[in-house]
C-alpha cells in the first residue's frame, strides 16, 4: 500500500488561525478559490508523493542527516504571492524569510540525499511559502486574478508573527471530499551539534 507523503515544518496553531483568517479580512473573493484551514497550513519542504510502508526510514535517515548542525530557526511570514504568477495563480501563499540561510541550506541537503533514494530534485528553485489558497478554476480569457492578491497583501498583517523551529516532520497526506487531513510518519529533531 503506498502512502501520499511531503516533508514539512509546521508553524504554531495561532499563525495557522490567523493566515486562514485572511481571506474574510477581504470579502468578496471569487468563489473559485479552495482556501487551506488553519490545520493544514505548513511550510513544504518536498513532496515526495506516494512512498512505501518500508521506505519511511530511510527517508528519516536524510532527514537526519540534513538536520545535523541546524540549530532552531526564526521564520517570518512576509507578504501575499502567488504561484505561477498574480494574474493567473494557482497558489496563493505567504511567503517565508529565514535570515541565517540555514533553511535553505537544510532544504539543499534533504534534496541531495533523497536524490539518491531515488526522488527528484524539484525542477523549480525553493521558494519557502505557505499555501493559503488553490484556485480550483481556470480563469476566464482576459481575467486576472492580480487585484486579489493585491488586496490580500495589504489586508495582512502578519509581518511580526516570527516564530521558533527546532524540527520537522515526514507527514501522510489523506486525500477526502472533505479535503486533504495529514498526519505525522515521523518526528526528526534538528540537530545543532551533529550529534546522531
Amino acid at each position: 500500500m503506498s502512502i501520499r507523503s511531503f516533508i514539512a515544518i509546521k508553524i504554531p496553531p495561532s499563525l495557522g488561525i490567523k493566515l486562514a483568517d485572511l481571506p474574510r479580512q477581504v470579502g468578496g473573493l471569487p468563489g473559485s478559490i479552495r482556501w487551506v484551514g488553519p490545520d493544514n497550513i505548513h511550510l513544504t519542504l518536498k513532496f515526495l508523493g506516494d512512498i512505501l510502508p518500508k521506505q519511511i526510514g530511510p527517508i528519516a535517515d536524510c532527514m537526519r542527516e540534513a538536520a545535523r548542525g541546524i540549530g532552531p530557526l526564526s521564520l517570518s511570514p512576509l507578504g501575499v504571492g502567488a504561484f505561477p504568477n498574480e494574474s493567473r495563480p494557482r497558489v496563493i501563499w505567504v511567503g517565508i524569510v529565514e535570515e541565517s540561510g540555514a533553511l535553505l541550506r537544510m532544504q539543499g541537503e534533504l534534496e541531495k540525499r533523497l536524490r539518491r533514494l531515488g526522488f527528484p530534485r524539484e525542477g523549480k528553485g525553493f521558494t519557502p511559502h505557505l499555501t493559503v489558497g488553490r484556485v480550483r478554476s481556470p480563469l476566464g480569457r482576459g481575467s486576472s486574478l492580480a487585484p486579489v492578491i493585491h488586496a490580500l497583501d495589504s489586508a495582512w498583517k502578519g509581518d511580526e508573527d516570527s516564530f521558533q523551529v527546532d524540527r520537522f516532520y515526514l507527514m501522510q497526506s489523506e486525500l477526502k471530499p472533505s479535503g486533504a487531513v495529514y498526519s505525522v510518519l515521523e518526528e526528526v529533531p534538528f540537530s545543532p551539534k551533529g550529534e546522531k
